[in-house]
């Protein structure tokens, strides 16, 4: 099978899966599930579509570029959460 067909496939059945998890949030447009369902296939979409080219040249300066604000950005989002939800310990 053709790489591309191959991607076709892969998101047609991506499209399925979140058409069938999502299909209450569908019918209600102003829920925040209507907006999500369009977001997930945008980026499945753009995953897709880029996948190919991801590990041509690993360590060129714009992939490192791209990974290092990729895991500050991961950083930032799991202190966010950790200040948000802070560690209970229980008083002896």
């Amino acid at each position: 099978m053709d790489s591309v067909t191959l991607r076709y496939v892969i998101f047609v059945l991506a499209t399925l899966v979140f058409t069938f998890i999502s299909r209450r949030a569908l019918r209600n447009p102003r829920s925040h599930g209507f907006y999500r369902y369009f977001a997930f296939i945008g980026i499945t979409s753009l995953v897709l579509y880029n996948h190919p080219v991801w590990f041509e040249q690993p360590f060129s300066a714009l992939h490192c570029l791209s990974w290092l604000l990729l895991l500050s950005l991961g950083v930032n989002h799991s202190m966010d959460v950790f200040k948000a939800n802070p560690v209970q310990t229980s008083a002896p």
